[in-house]
């Protein structure tokens, strides 16, 4: 008589081996999720305050961990280096920076970040390389992932899409404490966003270029799903700058811009708690002048960001400066009526505000 173990034995299911095609399906998924980690520590590594942070902690372990009394004094000399520095302030873009950007602007994870969205570019017309253009990007969004990808890079082909155009996009000078990251930033043709800089890069006779983003930090504090509201309404210095140096202004909408990360926004949730957040965070920008939307996700979205860039406009030296402001934010709002219902913004108003 057999056992009752016996019969267990007997009874017990056969495990069947994995077949080939499971093992490779199982390889390729796991493929998958490790290339889909790698690829948002990627798109996070190049969001710019995240790229400060993490290299401003590389920089402190360095001074910390590092035994070489010589390369700890060269990094504490470093810091105030990277802070005074005029580098980014240069009136002409240095040699070596129009040596390296081409390549810079190429580099892979770039173009990681834009198919991560995805980000891509449309033109609606040709450009002349013979002339100097202010692209203006709207909105800021809290990041400007948009204008970063598409326009101050070659992510999105911007050197096959409009041949020939050099161009400087400009950023705060905080931008530039970071350490290391500043000469990373340089490299990829940043610059400071004083109007010096910019009237001296678009004045140059080698035809430079400028990247603007004119709505700033009080823009970033509007930024939030399905809205569009850009802080226009006052802002004529990129208009007088375009006047001055008689180059023509770009608008450029970066259609999804708003939709990269959810906010904590006060339009949206009238309570007294954000009420009094959005007093601070406005109380911040006026000290610090970049300013702290309240992400609800620290990490983007993958929501698809369509930059297009319009029409080049050219002002007549008689014409005054509200006049040339005006035509502007009218070709601005037809830009934005023309596209909004190719990229899901058929149902969004555009509001041009003040603050």
């Amino acid at each position: 008589m057999a056992s009752s173990s016996d019969e267990d034995e007997k009874m017990s299911p056969v495990k069947a081996a994995p077949s080939p095609v499971m093992k490779k399906e199982q390889q390729q998924n796991q493929q998958s999720v490790f290339e889909s980690l790698f690829r948002t520590v990627v798109v996070c590594s190049n969001v710019p305050p995240y790229s400060m942070l993490i290299w401003l902690i590389i920089y402190l372990l360095g001074l910390v961990t590092i035994p070489s009394t010589t390369i700890r004094t060269f990094l504490l000399l470093y810091f105030p280096y990277g802070i005074f520095d005029s580098t980014p302030k240069s009136p002409t873009k240095p040699r070596w920076v129009q040596t390296l950007q081409p390549y810079c602007n190429k580099a892979w994870f770039f173009r990681w970040t834009a198919s991560y969205f995805p980000c891509q570019l449309h033109k609606t017309c040709d450009l002349p390389p013979n002339k100097s253009y202010i692209f203006a990007y709207h909105p800021h969004g809290v990041i400007g992932m948009g204008c970063s990808t598409a326009l101050a890079t070659d992510a999105c082909d911007f050197d096959k899409v409009f041949p020939g155009i050099r161009r400087s996009a400009a950023t705060l000078n905080v931008c530039f404490w970071a350490p290391f990251f500043r000469e990373w930033m340089i490299a990829n043709g940043f610059c400071s966003s004083n109007k010096t800089t910019l009237r001296s890069r678009l004045n140059s006779t080698e035809k430079e270029s400028v990247v603007l983003v004119p709505g700033g930090a009080s823009e970033a504090l509007h930024a939030h799903p399905k809205q569009m509201k850009l802080t226009l309404l006052k802002r004529k210095g990129f208009i007088k700058l375009a006047m001055e140096t008689k180059s023509s202004i770009v608008p450029v909408f970066g259609f999804g811009e708003n939709d990269a990360f959810d906010t904590l926004y006060v339009g949206c949730s009238e309570t007294k708690a954000t009420a009094i957040l959005w007093k601070i965070q406005k109380g911040l920008k006026q000290v610090f002048s970049f300013s702290t939307p309240i992400l609800t996700n620290p990490l983007p979205h993958k929501r698809p960001i369509n930059v297009v860039v319009g029409t080049p406009m050219e002002f007549s030296s008689s014409s005054t400066v509200d006049e040339c402001h005006a035509a502007y934010l009218d070709a601005l709002r037809e830009l934005y009526e023309t596209h909004k219902g190719k990229y899901g913004y058929e149902d969004v108003a555009l509001e041009i505000i003040a603050q």
